[in-house]
């Protein structure tokens, strides 16, 4: 008799393995692009191979998101200068019917839908085993590390594992979420040996966690020496200079172990396909309050940016708006950031009391910094109950609000909180409670899950303990 863990797995893998009929639309996908590019290649007098890697060569591919790498191979001598301003130009243009947006990694791709699948058409320089310079030049190696260390009853681990990852919000080394890489996931599974396995490990990681699977030094501390301290390294096994797990943050490493905890203490199909998240109705009954203590900071930009550049500037953004928060006396209690990886970012902080009408306590030089102290002193000693005051060895002093309330605060100083391309754009900052329609827009989810206060680990366990 199967466990329920079992029974889960199994109606899951019947959910995300690929059909028939999908692997035929991916590879009639595949047949389209590689000819384009070869005719190009052909009128241009270039050589080069045009190869599938990636999940989809690796069989670890999930129907539920279905994907094609397509790798444009330039001999060794080609450039990378040369792949991004003379050879990357040519590529864009063949596939304009396409809508491609382009996206950078080491070097620029093209990336587009194209049917079910999402197409990513990545150019590249074929390297030598030892020679490989970049994460792309290192892909044709990881797709046969993994073909030649699996077989198909481990590759269908690998999907169950992927599945889980992206329904705990975990998947995905890009600087949007700071998680594990479909390949980390993959060779996670090789060294544990299975799904389970992998989260029977993950469940009681300590950070640093060090995984050598080709013994390439002597203990983790060489490792650790050579590679970094990071909370998980996971030495390359086609590259000994490289930490595949360099992306990942502890936050994320700790939420797939909590995960993994959950669900081998209360198996659902919840971790595998989430339950959907309470309407914004639903949501406001119970949490109407708590939206005035939400602040949310908005930037809308008249040139979209890439993915990768709009994330980045919008956490620089939110570390800003944190810090801003915390230094004119608001208590923060958790701040999120989002973007549509184009043209819109927003920042929302959840603070203990968004209004504050009396004074805050304003910290001061230190009192051996004497210029300093004596020009605070003067600013302050003739403004009756503002002290100065010595604390810890610091000058304070009592000083008047400009503002009384978190936005309006926010709304005074943001022009000095955004940061590069953000400044070009269109800033604004309110209180949730004040634009509750956002809860029905575009960052909608984003903003339900953050109201709600169940990250996308924990929910299925809430839900769990609900029916027991």
């Amino acid at each position: 008799m199967r466990s329920k863990r079992e029974e889960i797995e199994r109606s899951v893998l019947v959910r995300i393995k690929p059909s028939p009929e999908l692997y035929e639309e991916g590879r009639s996908i595949f047949s389209e692009v590689a000819n384009l590019v070869r005719a190009l290649a052909a009128k241009e007098g270039w050589t080069c191979d045009v190869r599938l890697e990636g999940s989809f060569a690796k069989d670890t591919w999930l129907a539920t998101s279905p994907e094609l790498d397509i790798f444009v191979l330039f001999d060794e001598g080609v450039s990378g200068d040369k792949i991004k301003t003379e050879l990357f130009p040519r590529l864009l243009k063949i596939f304009e019917a396409y809508e491609p947006v382009v996206k950078y990694s080491e070097h620029p791709y093209l990336s587009f839908q194209r049917k079910k699948f999402k197409v990513e058409v990545v150019p590249a320089t074929r390297a030598r085993p030892g020679e490989m310079r970049t994460a792309v030049d290192r892909t044709p190696y990881h797709t046969k590390y993994v073909l030649e260390h699996s077989n198909e009853e481990l590759r269908d681990q690998m999907r169950l594992l992927k599945q889980f990852s992206k329904a705990v919000g975990v998947y995905g080394a890009e600087i949007a979420v700071e998680g594990f890489s479909g390949y980390l996931l993959e060779l996670l599974t090789i060294y544990y040996g299975g799904f389970g396995e992998v989260l029977e490990a993950a469940s009681k990681w300590e950070p640093p966690v060090v995984i050598d699977l080709e013994g390439y030094y002597r203990d983790e501390r060489e490792a650790v020496e050579r590679l970094g301290k990071r909370p998980l390294v996971v030495v390359d096994p086609v590259d000994e200079r490289r930490n595949v797990a360099s992306a990942l943050s502890l936050d994320k490493m700790m939420e797939f172990s909590m995960a993994s905890r959950l669900y081998l203490t209360r198996p659902s199909v919840y971790y595998f396909f989430p339950e959907e998240l309470p309407s914004s109705e639903r949501l406001l009954e119970l949490l109407i309050e708590l939206a005035k203590h939400v602040v949310v900071v908005e930037v809308r930009l008249r040139a979209p940016l890439p993915p990768d550049t709009l994330w980045g500037e919008a956490k620089r953004l939110s570390r800003n708006v944190s810090s801003f928060l915390e230094n004119e006396g608001y208590d923060l209690i958790r701040c999120s950031t989002w973007t549509n990886e184009s043209t819109r970012a927003l920042v929302a902080c959840l603070v203990e009391e968004p209004f504050k009408p009396g004074p805050k306590k304003h910290a001061g030089p230190p009192v051996t910094n004497f210029e300093h102290t004596l020009r605070f002193v003067e600013a302050y000693a003739g403004r009756p109950g503002s002290g100065p005051w010595i604390e810890g060895g610091r000058l304070y002093a009592l000083k008047e609000r400009r503002h009384v309330s978190a936005p309006a605060a926010l709304e005074s100083a943001l022009r000095s909180l955004l940061v590069s391309h953000l400044r070009e754009g269109e800033a604004s900052a309110y209180s949730l409670s004040w634009r509750l329609d956002l809860l029905d827009e575009e960052p909608g989810a984003w903003l339900r899950e953050f109201l709600l206060g169940k990250p996308r680990w924990l929910l299925p366990y809430c839900l769990e303990l609900e029916k027991a």
